[in-house]
């Protein structure tokens, strides 16, 4: 959603005090943004989304280090962010740094339209249950948006990590940084998520750092469990 300055304001001060702390740009997103065929919201100069001051990531990274600062030992925080997640609406600033046209293609064939209908009447959570060509989804310029959503959120990540750096907790903290799910972004002429376990789907991030204690730069092709060092 594209908000001018005055309702911009108008929308934080109804919301700012909600009880449940939920950040009031999120709450104006889901209200009144109109929906599209493939959830995109492609910002321009002129016409931006949320911008970066004010959008949810930004909000849960400066709660995440309010937290640290008031935190007594020991601590957990676990910060749970929407993105990268339909809707597709990350802010110009980030946006801008893709070039839909360069990225690469989807993984997709013909013999896929054939392969999902085949599977049409198992359930699938997505807005396109029916297998589409990746140049009828507008498949490039999602895959934009969810890269720059993928940066911003690298961005906001960093800062909770370097705050830790700066306040000397780096070497007693345990950080995990994991997702739940990956997005189809076209492959195999399928958008969003749902039961198929394609590599774009199921191959998400898990990763753990505790410097001193978990060796760095382990790669693990499969789910493993391992101990710390003492």
């Amino acid at each position: 959603m594209i908000l001018d300055d005055d309702t911009a304001e108008s929308v934080r001060a109804d919301s700012v005090d909600r009880p449940d702390g939920v950040p009031w740009q999120t709450i104006a997103v889901f209200a009144r943004r109109p929906t599209t065929p493939n959830r995109l919201y492609a910002p321009t100069p002129e016409q931006d989304n949320i911008p970066y001051s004010l959008h949810q990531l930004t909000w849960c990274t400066e709660r995440a280090i309010a937290f640290i600062e008031q935190a007594r030992e020991p601590w957990l925080l676990c910060v749970n962010v929407n993105d990268p997640h339909p809707p597709f609406d990350p802010p110009w600033e980030y946006y801008r740094r893709y070039e839909p046209d360069a990225l690469s293609d989807p993984y997709f064939r013909e013999s896929d339209l054939d392969q999902q209908e085949r599977l049409a009447d198992i359930e699938w959570r997505a807005r396109r249950p029916v297998p589409t060509r990746p140049s009828d989804m507008d498949a490039s310029r999602v895959r934009a948006a969810y890269y720059a959503m993928i940066e911003l959120i690298d961005a906001e990540f960093g800062r909770i990590v370097e705050h830790l750096e700066a306040a000397g907790q780096v070497p007693d903290t345990v950080i995990v940084f994991m997702s739940d799910h990956g997005e189809m972004l076209g492959d195999h002429g399928l958008q969003e998520k749902g039961c198929r376990f394609y590599e774009g789907m199921v191959r998400v991030p898990f990763l753990i750092a505790w410097p001193g204690r978990i060796p760095a730069g382990r790669r693990c092709e499969s789910l493993e469990v391992f101990g710390a060092e003492k």
